[in-house]
């Protein structure tokens, strides 16, 4: 019985941590119709790549 907790823990735990958001909330630039992206690949930022 025991072992069906742990293995129900690390299913819950495992589906929260793919549930987070990396990306944090959009910033809202007024007046702008551009859309515009920070990229990084690997900690290094896409433009530098």
């Amino acid at each position: 019985m025991a072992k069906i907790y742990l293995i129900l823990l690390f299913i819950i735990t495992g589906s929260m941590l793919c549930a987070l958001d990396p990306w944090g909330d959009p910033v809202l630039m007024a007046g702008s119709m551009t859309v515009m992206a920070e990229v990084w690949i690997e900690d290094v930022p896409a433009s530098m790549a």
